[in-house]
């Protein structure tokens, strides 16, 4: 990553670590609960990734979730203390930062973890990863729209932090996490039908290589290379 980029990376991964608006966000987030429904927002923003030779492809996801296995909890705990340095402005702890993911990921769910990288042949640090928003939640699943509806939190984390990560990303591909993503960053204004754009379909009655299919057309248009039968 050449240095201007890592300069501008860092001021807004700050930025998001220490962002002002936690506090209103997570009394939004519990305020929109039904009844009986358990609910959780963490108490520190999750960090976006970009790989140390980042060359214009982007994988969105929707918001994170929280950790459910061992291995999870033991690399969100260094993750998040890794952005309480950020927030206070610790350069170092951000190349650590970026150093370290690429590790966790492997175990995340899908797409960045290992069997994606392995099914859709790239290397992870040619690519950036960017949640719409930042906070983990519980809920971690489902349509991201429907999760936040009824408050200013996706609206609020798209203005302050990842519209401007976008626009220095500048990528010239996307790989939406889910299929929703796509029709959500269509109403942020984003300008995705200027980008070459695919998604990772969740349907549970598709096998895993069904489930890529929908995504491999921009693994291979990004690579270059003729596109899979």
């Amino acid at each position: 990553m050449d240095a201007e980029l890592k300069s501008a990376a860092f001021e807004i991964a700050r930025r998001v670590a220490a962002c002002p608006h936690s506090n209103g966000c997570r009394a939004e987030f519990y305020g929109k609960a039904r009844s009986g429904e358990q609910r959780h927002i963490a108490p520190v923003p999750s960090p976006d990734f970009i790989g140390s030779r980042y060359s214009g492809l982007v994988i969105i996801g929707g918001n994170p979730g929280l950790a459910h296995h061992d291995i999870h909890h033991a690399n969100d705990r260094h993750m998040f203390d890794l952005q309480r340095k950020i927030a206070a402005g610790d350069q170092a702890a951000f190349d650590e930062l970026l150093e370290f993911m690429p590790r966790s990921m492997a175990h995340w769910p899908q797409v960045v973890d290992s069997d994606g990288r392995q099914r859709l042949q790239y290397d992870i640090e040619e690519i950036a990863y960017v949640n719409l928003v930042k906070c983990g939640t519980i809920p971690g699943k489902g349509n991201t729209h429907s999760l936040f509806n009824g408050t200013g939190i996706l609206n609020r984390c798209w203005e302050q932090h990842t519209r401007q990560l976008l626009e220095l990303l500048r990528p010239t591909h996307v790989l939406a996490l889910w299929k929703p993503i796509v029709t959500l960053l269509e109403g942020l204004d984003y300008p995705i039908q200027e980008i070459e754009v695919g998604y990772h379909n969740g349907a549970r009655q598709l096998t895993k290589d069904e489930r890529y299919a929908t995504a491999r057309h921009v693994i291979d248009s990004f690579y270059g290379r003729a596109t899979s039968s």
